[in-house]
């Protein structure tokens, strides 16, 4: 994904380690970021389907649709 591991020391065994760390800390932030985000959308998605909900209803209730 990103090549941003950067080796501490000159040894294989940690350079390993510090680039599967930085994965993980890299997939956690993207992860976090994406629920933050529909958790802020959330709001705004139910008003929207309510709104939806209540347009629809009141097309009904005042005879535009006919059973």
């Amino acid at each position: 994904m990103l090549a941003l591991c950067i080796p501490i020391k000159k040894y294989k065994e940690n350079m390993i380690y510090k680039c599967k760390t930085q994965t993980i800390l890299i997939y956690a932030t993207l992860i976090a970021f994406v629920v933050a985000t529909l958790m802020l959308m959330s709001g705004y998605i139910q008003r929207r389907v309510q709104g939806l909900y209540k347009q629809a209803g009141d097309a009904y209730g005042d005879g535009e649709i006919k059973n």
